[in-house]
């Protein structure tokens, strides 16, 4: 093995200290190090590898100095336009080092989402002319390597090191680096009370039997998976999407729009959602009723080594809110997410969505000055507060008191929204929190005696949760083709 600081410090030795890039599991070692050693300035978890690889163009153009872009090999799809586009000799000739890591070696056993990807890795880089070795595991032909790939680079080439299962040994103890303003934690980086595999058993042990599930890569599909197993439940009602990163979204959205009869909920993550954020906007304008995009937000990669993300930094409800989904509600506590579940599924059932609290014409949040909120674990921070969208009348969204914000859509009227089956008068689980001071929202034409009308889809649940996981957590013991047939099977029924 060779050692990730030897590495990182023989990059340095000609000139290379800028990094971006996505982390892998075969570099979590070489990506500790750099966090240790790297502000966010010189090393930026990049929201996909394309980005990574514009950053390091950026780089180049305003330093003259090469940057190093860091991926796992499933990355190579998302960095191809910008390698052939921007980067290659035949546009800009911009210089590069790419450092790979490859998932799915053949004759290597893994994961099946790496097997294609696997196989490919070598001749996608020569199919788009890049020149690449095998990183040694042998320090001295390592070093080797790297003045090899140097020489490439310098003469304003791009070049590979790809890396196997293995090569870099474990971290040396080293000091942090010093945080940059960027790196300050805020209140929402407080340790969250919610595990994300206990939330998640919340979510699927509140949908009916019919209700359809497309869960992201990593974690998140495995406890789906072991929940499912753990209640002697089959797995037909979810597609656990092991690979394309980023995309569940758009599966879901793909099957809401073709059964409209059917709640079709997407279990993401923070880091996918950023990965491919603009999918956000295609699902707020679809119209689609019957979508529920849950984000489980634990601000790290967990899957590849728990490396950070920027999702606890970044107002995710207020996105949606501008994308156009009806409603947005963030929860970081056991208490508020039983608070929020009933409405937000009743809510996004299926047919029209002519009624919602979050939509045109629907009252908005319990406004500032609302009396206190349900005590601990109460939001704060930037991303705790989310006001009625543009042009709403009355009193804007719960201060940061509050436990939970349901979000108003544009040009809504009217004040205080609270959780399903809450009226005009107090509420021990309303989403405003008991001793809210303002009126209880109410759908268009529903009277003020009545329970507050559920939130139409597409609807939007942030849910806070701890970084990690149980060190027994299984793997799905059905193949890729046996989840679709399940899953295609369920979705006829």
């Amino acid at each position: 093995m060779i050692r990730p600081e030897f590495f990182i410090d023989t990059l340095g030795s000609y000139g290379i200290d800028f990094f971006a890039g996505v982390p892998d599991s075969l570099l979590k070692n070489f990506c500790a190090v750099l966090s240790a050693r790297l502000d966010s300035r010189h090393n930026i978890v990049a929201a996909n590898e394309g980005g990574a690889v514009g950053l390091a163009a950026g780089h180049y153009l305003a330093t003259g100095r090469p940057a190093c872009v860091y991926m796992q090999n499933s990355g190579e799809g998302n960095a191809v336009n910008p390698l052939a586009s921007l980067m290659d000799g035949d546009v800009y000739g911009l210089p590069a080092l790419l450092v790979i890591g490859w998932r799915g070696e053949p004759g290597v056993k893994d994961e099946p989402q790496h097997a294609k990807q696997g196989k490919i890795t070598l001749s996608l880089l020569d199919c788009l002319g890049i020149p690449y070795s095998v990183l040694s595991d042998d320090e001295s032909v390592a070093s080797a390597q790297v003045a090899d790939a140097l020489a490439v680079i310098n003469a304003g080439g791009v070049y590979a090191l790809v890396v196997r299962k293995g090569t870099f040994s474990a971290p040396e103890a080293v000091p942090a680096a010093e945080p940059s303003a960027a790196d300050q934690p805020s209140a929402a980086a407080d340790v969250p009370e919610l595990s994300r595999e206990s939330a998640i058993q919340a979510v699927a042990a509140a949908l009916g039997p019919q209700d359809i599930v497309v869960s992201t890569t990593g974690m998140i599909s495995r406890e789906l998976f072991e929940y499912r197993a753990s209640a002697g439940m089959g797995h037909g009602h979810d597609f656990l999407t092991v690979g394309s990163m980023g995309h569940a979204s758009q599966i879901a959205l793909g099957i809401a729009l073709e059964r409209p009869d059917r709640r079709v909920c997407c279990f993401d993550g923070d880091g996918a959602v950023l990965m491919h954020m603009g999918s956000m906007a295609i699902v707020g304008q679809s119209g689609a009723s019957n979508y529920v995009h849950i984000v489980f937000n634990n601000g790290a990669h967990d899957s590849v080594g728990g490396q950070p993300t920027v999702g606890l930094a970044v107002d995710l409800c207020a996105v949606a809110r501008a994308v156009g989904y009806r409603s947005a509600v963030r929860v970081s506590t056991a208490a508020e997410l039983r608070s929020a579940l009933p409405e937000l599924l009743s809510g996004a059932s299926a047919g029209d969505a002519a009624d919602s609290v979050a939509g045109s014409g629907a009252g908005s949040v319990a406004g500032s000055g609302a009396g206190p909120s349900a005590g601990s674990g109460a939001l704060s921070g930037p991303a705790a507060d989310y006001s009625a969208g543009s042009g709403s009348e009355g009193p804007a969204a719960a201060s940061a008191g509050s436990s939970v914000s349901s979000v108003a859509g544009p040009d809504s009227e009217g004040s205080a929204a609270a959780s399903a089956g809450s009226s005009a008068g107090p509420s021990a689980d309303s989403v405003a929190g008991p001793g809210s001071e303002g009126s209880a929202a109410a759908s268009t034409g529903s009277s003020a005696g009545s329970s507050a009308s559920s939130v139409a889809g597409p609807a939007f649940l942030e849910i806070v949760v701890r970084k990690g996981n149980r060190p027994d957590l299984g793997r799905p013991n059905t193949t890729p083709v046996q989840n679709r047939d399940a899953f295609m099977d369920f979705l006829k029924a």
